[in-house]
């Protein structure tokens, strides 16, 4: 009996958090940004993999105003959502461009390990960054590029 309890308590304890995190979405002090940041970091130990609620504020996170609070959601991204989800991947693909040389480098290294076939690696995204003006950027994407070779991601030209 009380393992059901103990589940229906850190749901409520996730929505709870869930909730805070959205009312501080709007708010640009440094302080709420370290809380989103915070919160966005531990989500995938307060939820079940694939969480709805928690997948959309990890997708959120990505537009947040503060790097720190965007790697954080790429990161919880590929730890809450299923491998090859379609939305996911496209969303870090969009990270990939993004000006912050953090984020392009988060969202590159969730691609590695979320995109699960060559249908699901975005191919242009990998190549605008192995053009990137960053050279831990190009590094990154050169690593991703040789690690789904090494897969049989990708074939050579």
């Amino acid at each position: 009996a009380q393992a059901p309890a103990r589940a229906v308590a850190r749901g409520q304890f996730a929505r709870g958090v869930l909730s805070a995190l959205e009312r501080r979405t709007g708010d640009r002090s440094w302080g709420a940004a370290d809380f989103r940041k915070t919160v966005t970091r531990v989500l995938p130990r307060l939820v079940d993999q694939g969480d709805p609620a928690a997948i959309a504020a990890a997708a959120r996170a990505l537009e947040d105003g503060y790097h720190d609070v965007r790697e954080a959601g790429a990161t919880a991204l590929v730890q809450l959502a299923p491998a090859g989800d379609r939305a996911i991947i496209a969303a870090l693909a969009g990270g990939v461009a993004h000006s912050s040389r953090g984020v392009r480098l988060a969202a590159l290294r969730c691609l590695g390990g979320f995109a699960s076939d060559a249908e699901h690696l975005p191919i242009a995204a990998l190549e605008q960054c192995l053009l990137d003006g960053d050279a831990f950027v190009r590094w990154e994407a050169a690593r991703l590029a040789a690690a789904a070779r090494a897969g049989g991601l990708l074939r050579a030209a």
